[in-house]
């Protein structure tokens, strides 16, 4: 049997499995059938139009898939109805040329908005444009480890109305870090003193929970 190529990146979208970021072709889709994960064509591939820079980043997002790049953000539409897997049809939109995505680790969720960690910014995005919410946080942000921004983790605190990521200072061995965000007053929050943050949301007799392991 095919299976698909060992990647980095999963997503579902449109009752399929998307896989991205492969060692032999790091800008290219590989999707699954619909309501059939554990099946592939080596047909169905999907090479975005990005000039060759890597994926970075999936989310499914209302009827789009959205992808970031190492530094550009395009969206996925399209149909599978009447076709035959593994030709479906689907068209590419560029949404940006200026924002890419670090880590597909830190998307999350939320408010109806996807936001993410890109560089030394965290941006977020409405379904037609990318823009960048961090300034006030600017200084903070820029004592991430650029060498490590794909271990980037977020989370959806709903029950503060928070959105989490835990990062790595440039001067530390692991992630231990964490920026928190109130998106619905537009604020970001600074905590110190976490060993090791990795971010979980659960739930325990209906009460959330973002659980915080030293791995």
């Amino acid at each position: 049997a095919v299976t698909m190529p060992a990647v980095q990146i999963l997503c579902e979208w449109k009752n399929m499995l998307w896989g991205a970021r492969s060692t032999a072709n790091p800008d290219t889709f590989f999707y699954s059938p619909t309501q059939a994960p554990d099946e592939y064509d080596s047909l169905a591939t999907f090479p975005i139009k990005a000039r060759g820079q890597t994926i970075t980043g999936l989310s499914s997002y209302f009827s789009q898939l959205t992808v970031g790049t190492d530094n550009e953000t395009h969206s996925i539409s399209g149909s599978t109805a009447g076709y035959t897997y593994p030709a479906y049809v689907f068209d590419q939109q560029h949404i940006s040329h200026e924002i890419g995505c670090s880590s597909h680790r830190s998307i999350i969720e939320c408010n109806s908005r996807l936001y993410w960690w890109y560089n030394n910014m965290i941006a977020e995005y409405r379904g037609t444009g990318v823009t960048k919410v961090s300034y006030s946080v600017d200084v903070t942000l820029d004592l991430a480890d650029k060498t490590k921004l794909d271990y980037i983790v977020g989370a959806l605190f709903q029950k503060k109305n928070q959105l989490w990521w835990t990062y790595k200072r440039t001067a530390g061995s692991v992630n231990d870090r964490i920026l928190r965000y109130d998106y619905i007053n537009g604020a970001f929050l600074l905590t110190e003193g976490l060993d090791t943050p990795l971010l979980l949301r659960t739930f325990s007799s209906s009460i959330e929970y973002l659980l915080s392991v030293d791995a």
